[in-house]
């Protein structure tokens, strides 16, 4: 996009001659807004016009450009403060509520960020209506703020409130923005079928209005459903693709964060190999990692050494990972460490003695109802579909073949509800291995296992595959 490069060249040649007037900013907060939208870092302009002017609703608006351009969070909230001082003082009740908002977003996930944007809502929701898309802003980050603090009740409510103010005026980012955050919640609590419809044509009015800014979050989304169906190579392609818009802006944070990603999809179709060197090419593109992405990297690390099968060193990764998640209050990664953890343990009690295996389940077991109280306080029904298949395969470990039965049957139920195909499998797997331990014939047990590798090659899961293979290899020979 060569064009950008002449409208700035336009920019600093008008402030160099009439840096005074009001409309060389609307110029460079208007070609500012324009980088934003297609992905492309903020222009030197905007802080050379920040010291040129000297009007002070001119220096407003400058400062709220520069806080949405501002990528550090405690900066943001700074400029915030000082914007709204400003905002008071002059009486722009546009650029106040702006300020508040912005606020509440350098604040998000404390518990003041919540009181700027009911703040900023009640100073325009009887404003009049050419203040809706304000009030659009308002209910969109309310909106985002239940969905990062699990509700997803109020998320829902608030975006649905946000989407009819941004429809009326014709703000399509906006609509862009908050379903992009609907779809999130409504697939966090299985309603898979609901957030793809939320997702439906967002690419499309991305295209329409020339947002490159807001692709990559949509394709996210989009992915994140792809994974829960168990549509791994199409989430592959999604994550691809988002990791080529994040190359082409020179991006090493989120290039890395995508490839992580990939990685774990590689795991889930059975390529190690592939999986390993794109760890390798993650941790090479970001050397500055902060302490949250260096929890993520290290969880996936050892999700591709458990793959490897170097359980040792996964576990190594995990309890160092969990000793982060406390001091972070990262419940939901905390969910994903536990689960990992009881499946190394059942993983090691196959080829242990019978004393061994025995604690060895009974540890399994423990983190996984561990895992579902975890799940139970945050109503994430992706998590917790997983674990509850996890669970009755431990108890499934352990003999206990009654509940195994009632809880993989519930496992299966939600899973099928939800659309989730790769954890549909694995409890279908469970469920051959259930009938052959039970005594079950030989061709009841030989149409669980098929049924099992049909599922397993629908969602085309390298290692599932193999084991629904060697189940029915078994069942022959008995």
């Amino acid at each position: 996009m060569p064009e950008w490069a002449n409208v700035e060249s336009l920019c600093s040649y008008v402030l160099e001659v009439n840096h005074v007037a009001s409309w060389p900013v609307a110029a460079v907060t208007d070609f500012d807004r324009f980088l934003h939208h297609t992905g492309l870092p903020r222009s030197d302009q905007l802080r050379r016009a920040v010291n040129r002017t000297v009007e002070p609703r001119d220096q407003l608006r400058l400062l709220c450009r520069h806080i949405i351009r501002e990528p550090i969070r405690a900066n943001q909230a700074n400029l915030a403060r000082e914007a709204i001082a400003l905002a008071n003082e002059i009486g722009d009740l546009a650029l106040l509520v702006e300020a508040k908002i912005r606020l509440g977003v350098a604040l998000q996930g404390l518990w003041s960020a919540r009181q700027h944007f009911d703040e900023a809502l009640a100073a325009v929701r009887d404003a009049g209506p050419e203040y809706t898309r304000q009030q659009g802003e308002c209910w969109n980050w309310l909106s985002y703020e239940g969905f990062v603090s699990d509700d997803y009740t109020s998320c829902i409510d608030y975006g649905l409130k946000a989407i009819t103010c941004f429809n009326e005026d014709d703000y399509l980012i906006g609509v862009v923005h908050c379903r992009t955050t609907l779809s999130h919640a409504y697939l966090r609590l299985g309603r898979t079928k609901t957030a793809a419809t939320v997702l439906a044509d967002c690419l499309e009015l991305c295209d329409k209005v020339g947002s490159m800014e807001r692709k990559p979050p949509v394709l996210e989304s989009l992915a994140g459903i792809a994974f829960a169906r168990g549509e791994f190579l199409e989430a592959m392609r999604l994550h691809e693709e988002c990791r080529r818009l994040h190359q082409r802006w020179s991006r090493p944070g989120q290039i890395a964060y995508q490839t992580e990603t990939i990685a774990t999809l590689f795991v889930r179709l059975g390529d190690t190999v592939s999986a390993r060197r794109c760890l390798e090419e993650a941790r090479a593109l970001n050397a500055t990692r902060t302490t949250w992405e260096e929890l993520i990297l290290t969880v996936r690390e050892a999700i591709v050494c458990q793959a490897e099968h170097n359980l040792d060193l996964a576990e190594t990764l995990l309890y160092a990972a969990l000793r982060s998640t406390r001091s972070l209050k990262a419940i939901r990664v905390e969910i994903i460490i536990q689960g990992l953890l009881g499946e190394i343990a059942l993983e090691r009690a196959r080829d242990a003695n019978s004393d061994v295996a025995a604690e060895l389940i009974q540890r399994g077991l423990r983190q996984f109802i561990l895992q579902l109280a975890l799940c139970t306080r945050i109503n994430n029904m992706m998590y917790m579909i997983p674990c509850i298949g996890w669970l009755g395969q431990a108890l499934l470990a352990q003999g206990d073949y009654t509940t195994a039965r009632s809880v993989l049957s519930w496992a299966l139920d939600w899973s099928a509800r939800a659309e989730m195909g790769a954890d549909r499998a694995t409890v279908l797997m469970a469920f051959a291995r259930l009938e052959q331990e039970t005594g079950a014939s030989q061709d009841a047990s030989r149409v669980a296992g098929k049924t099992a590798l049909d599922a397993a090659q629908g969602v085309r899961m390298g290692r599932l595959i193999a084991e629904c293979e060697a189940q029915i290899a078994a069942d022959s020979t008995r």
